[in-house]
């Protein structure tokens, strides 16, 4: 039995160049298109990518303001009236940075401040986590502590919470994420420090 010949076969020596290049031109056209991180084929924001809205904090240690996460991980505050957020009505934007800190016995340098500034900022998500327990999340406010670090450092002794922030839960959330703070080995011994972080809220940037 005689294959029939491909038509392939038929074609001069001459155009196999011209064929190779036209088929691989084909092959790019016909290539899925690579899609950035957040984004669909057709070029729309997808969700989580770095363009929601998100809680912030502001860091003491130098590192300036930095995301924490996405919005939805954290209270989103009813609008004005009890009306329930609509794509055309911008969610309120949480942030959280530290508002004082006064080391006892100490020179309070922003050197002896930093490690301890360093540990606190890990539990900022924590913070901003127990926020939806407030009553009035468009309020905002402080909320302030004394922390006891042992000479080996690890989970302190938390006492005497400072807050005008009221709801159910809040202040023993707040007490409950600050006791779970791991500090340095404070290079002064036992260490007591006087510490406060601000929640604020406001319009998110659209």
């Amino acid at each position: 039995m005689v294959l029939p010949r491909s038509p392939l076969a038929l074609l001069p020596a001459s155009a196999w160049p011209l064929l190779a290049v036209l088929l691989s031109g084909c092959a790019a056209h016909n290539a899925p298109l690579a899609v950035a991180p957040g984004t669909s084929a057709a070029g729309e924001h997808t969700p989580g990518s770095s363009g929601d809205t998100a809680a912030t904090a502001t860091s003491s240690s130098g590192q300036g303001t930095r995301p924490v996460g996405a919005a939805s991980a954290f209270p989103s505050a009813p609008l004005p009236g009890g009306e329930e957020p609509t794509p055309d009505k911008a969610l309120p934007e949480l942030r959280i940075e530290a508002l004082g800190m006064h080391v006892g016995g100490g020179t309070n340098s922003p050197e002896e401040k930093a490690p301890f500034h360093r540990a606190l900022e890990r539990q900022f998500p924590a913070f901003l986590s127990c926020y939806r327990l407030a009553d009035d999340a468009w309020a905002g406010g402080s909320f302030g502590i004394d922390i006891k670090i042992a000479r080996a450092g690890g989970a302190p002794t938390v006492e005497q919470p400072r807050t005008k922030i009221h709801g159910a839960g809040f202040q023993d959330c707040m007490l409950a994420a600050f006791g779970k703070v791991v500090f340095e080995k404070p290079k002064a011994g036992p260490t007591v420090i006087s510490y406060s972080v601000m929640f604020t809220l406001g319009k998110a940037k659209r």
